[in-house]
């Protein structure tokens, strides 16, 4: 079963995957996408630490490499406001990383006299 790297974030474009692999729903806030999704190392049982010994869960069948398996982008989401990921079975979800990541910020910085940031 494919998993694809880059997903839209669509119900459509996964359902057809769920029987093969674990579907996620992430609620980003209003208009942040991308979400990058990231399989963390694993907690060592003997340090107590995430571990590159320890390992990691691939997330997607597309990767070139080890680091490539490990990252799903999901970049938009459906009507709803949701982004449904698909990843491979077999990832534990206290070992996902889930950021947004922008290369803009919008709003007001500083306000004057209030000395607060407001984004």
């Amino acid at each position: 079963m494919k998993i694809p790297a880059v997903q839209s974030g669509l119900f459509k474009d996964v359902r057809g995957c769920m029987d093969a692999a674990a579907l996620l729903v992430v609620t980003p806030p209003e208009g942040r996408t991308p979400i990058v999704v990231t399989s963390l190392n694993t907690v060592d049982s003997a340090t107590g630490r995430r571990s590159v010994a320890a390992g990691s869960a691939p997330l997607n069948t597309e990767g070139a490499d080890e680091a490539a398996l490990r990252v799903v982008t999901v970049g938009g989401t459906d009507v709803d406001g949701n982004a449904y990921v698909i990843v491979r079975a077999g990832a534990r979800l206290s070992d996902l990383s889930f950021e947004i990541r922008t290369s803009r910020i919008s709003g007001k910085l500083h306000e004057q006299g209030t000395g607060c940031v407001h984004l």
